[in-house]
């Protein structure tokens, strides 16, 4: 590590290297608060298990109805989003 060899090494010699090593820390500090705290949409998300099933719930509503809507596709149209009705 004396060398400045490694990450480590090197942030100990290199000091912008290690000013901007902090702020990572530091703003990844930040980011993993707001991510445990009920609050804000990601928080909740995370932590609120009724919401993460009422959410995969209805992702797969979507999912059932975009694919029936595909099957559904007028004859001579692929079975793909890209498909335009007429």
């Amino acid at each position: 590590m004396d060398a400045g060899e490694g990450l480590i090494g090197k942030a100990l010699r290199d000091e912008e290297l290690y000013e901007r090593m902090v702020d990572v820390s530091v703003r990844l500090q930040a980011v993993m608060t707001k991510l445990e705290a009920d609050t804000g949409p990601l928080g909740r998300l995370v932590n609120d298990e009724d919401l993460s099933r009422r959410l995969s719930s209805s992702v797969q509503g979507i999912e059932r109805v975009v694919f029936r809507g595909w099957r559904a596709a007028p004859a001579g149209c692929s079975s793909t989003p890209s498909c335009t009705r007429t």
